[in-house]
């Protein structure tokens, strides 16, 4: 996730975000937006990043453990709606078969 981005949802309610390893990237979030590359952030997007919250999608839930079933999953979550959280991976299948005609039609780059 680009930290710009969050320079401009400092007045959201709340933020969620939705990966794949999500318990994962959420405990180290801070500590690499921390590092020495990133101190010019404003203070307000440093307590967003505080408060961001996720979940991971049912196509990859399966395979976590039973502590990120429940505090991940979208099943579990309140005010997000059914979803299934990996919407932009259905297209994959496409994307790749239609990749080799593609390259062609530019420099194949």
């Amino acid at each position: 996730m680009r930290v710009t981005v969050l320079q401009d949802q400092t007045k959201q309610c709340w933020i969620r975000l939705s990966y794949d390893l999500v318990c994962q990237y959420l405990l180290n979030l801070m500590t690499q937006i921390t590092k020495e590359r990133f101190h010019d952030i404003a203070n307000e997007v440093l307590g967003k990043i505080g408060e961001i919250e996720g979940n991971i999608g049912q196509l990859h839930i399966i395979s976590h453990i039973l502590r990120c079933l429940a505090l991940y999953s979208f099943n579990h979550t309140s005010g997000v709606g059914w979803s299934c959280g990996d919407i932009l991976e259905s297209a994959w299948d496409w994307t790749k078969r239609a990749g080799g005609s593609l390259k062609q039609m530019n420099h194949g780059l």
